[in-house]
């Protein structure tokens, strides 16, 4: 049987709606701009700058939300790089929406994140669509006006399946996966079609289709031929094992999601540092060095932490942290964002993991407080939670009282016991 025949009837149909006409995102100019909204068409413009990196890893996905309006006359989609634009339309970060209404000539930006889902709900809505009718597309056509440009863009992966009309299962299938990582600027997914664009299609040595190649996040990428097996499983291994990006099958972010295991180890290894906030510039300068091999993004946070540990002087800053990012989620910013911020604590759990560690192995020793909303040492006695301070131990009552324990072994004086009652909060058993 064909690997790709038990692709749902509801994927395949993504391709069976396709037509043969493809909305093109149009470069817009101080020059050309009357021109181009001449007939003055709802208009939606990805604003970028030079050297935005941001910028460049979010056009495929731009092209591929223009995509759900192909042949439709009423909607304009462009893209703006002329700084006397951007500077007229009081545009100053990057990069950005900025529309106009059916008619309008005055323009408005739009405020959150910039996904195929929410360009293409928020086109619909704007044309008095339903959003759950629109046929979407999270794979990017490559065509004479953008081949060179979106396969040249560095530090993106990129996975571009090339195909024949005949092949809706294959089309289907790359659909389904640049679904799953849909909120992932670092990866894209193209599809080009060999009859439509022979010339494109002679830019590769094989004549054998369908044919997957893959492009790595270099900053001059070169592509390589897929030699594996067409089948879920593989592919996906094959994603997740060349970016490092995890996603469950649904699309979902993975427990733990944003963390690296190799800037994990540090802050496990050096974490009685960190808590005593010691020998921070070699931690710092560690961190940087294994920096080089990950997603840029992430490792630069585990920096940050660390940077704002040592200008803080002291660990607690994580929750400070913690919390705006807490509050930041609780606003609803939008998936990508919300992704983000995820990832981001997830990250700062890592701190707080090697801690609880930390503290199980040497608690005599430790100073560190620990935070009895974030930071709960993972051990039960008598289904009580066990925390652990300034080298001493307090059972939580579970009626509101922190209980100091007492310690087998030597006893200590009366006066110093008389002092500790005085200077702790705590009844003692």
């Amino acid at each position: 049987m064909n690997v790709w025949s038990f692709v749902s009837v509801s994927v395949l149909h993504v391709w069976l709606c396709m037509s043969v006409a493809l909305a093109a995102v149009v470069d817009v100019s101080y020059k050309n701009l009357d021109k181009v909204r001449k007939a003055e068409p709802f208009s939606v413009f990805l604003i970028v700058t030079k050297n935005c990196e941001k910028c460049r890893l979010l056009y495929p996905k731009f092209v591929a939300a223009s995509q759900a309006f192909k042949g439709d006359t009423s909607v304009l989609f462009g893209r703006v790089k002329d700084t006397k634009l951007t500077s007229e339309w009081e545009v100053t970060s990057f990069p950005s929406l900025v529309f106009f209404e059916k008619g309008g000539k005055h323009p408005m930006k739009h405020r959150g994140d910039i996904t195929v889902d929410t360009v293409t709900e928020f086109v619909s809505r704007a044309l008095g669509r339903d959003s759950a009718t629109v046929r979407r597309h999270y794979t990017t056509e490559l065509t004479t006006t953008n081949f060179y440009e979106i396969l040249g863009i560095p530090r993106q992966f990129k996975f571009l399946l090339l195909y024949k009309q005949e092949h809706e299962e294959e089309v289907a299938r790359i659909e389904k996966y640049a679904e799953i990582f849909k909120n992932e600027d670092s990866i894209i997914f193209l599809r080009l079609d060999v009859l439509r664009e022979p010339n494109l299609a002679e830019q590769f040595e094989t004549r054998q289709y369908p044919s997957l190649y893959w492009y790595p996040d270099d900053e001059r990428p070169e592509k390589a031929r897929y030699g594996g097996k067409m089948d879920d499983t593989q592919i996906l291994e094959f994603i997740k094992d060349q970016t490092g990006i995890q996603r469950t099958k649904s699309g979902a972010l993975v427990e733990n999601a944003g963390r690296l295991a190799d800037l994990d180890r540090l802050i496990s290894e050096q974490i009685h540092f960190i808590e005593k906030v010691r020998n921070m510039d070699l931690v710092i300068t560690e961190a940087k060095r294994r920096s080089k091999y990950h997603k840029q993004d992430l490792a630069k946070y585990y920096i940050f932490l660390l940077k704002e540990i040592k200008k803080a002087k002291s660990i607690d800053i994580l929750d400070d942290e913690r919390a705006a990012i807490n509050r930041a989620l609780s606003e609803d910013p939008g998936p990508k964002s919300s992704e983000a911020l995820i990832k981001m604590r997830n990250i700062i759990y890592a701190f707080v993991d090697a801690t609880g560690k930390d503290l199980h192995k040497n608690t005599a020793e430790s100073k560190f407080v620990v935070n009895r909303e974030a930071r709960e040492v993972k051990l039960q006695i008598d289904e009580e939670l066990v925390y652990l301070d300034n080298g001493e131990e307090y059972r939580a009552t579970g009626d509101g009282r922190t209980v100091k324990l007492k310690k087998k072994g030597k006893q200590k004086n009366k006066t110093q016991g008389r002092e500790n009652r005085h200077s702790h909060h705590h009844d003692e058993l």
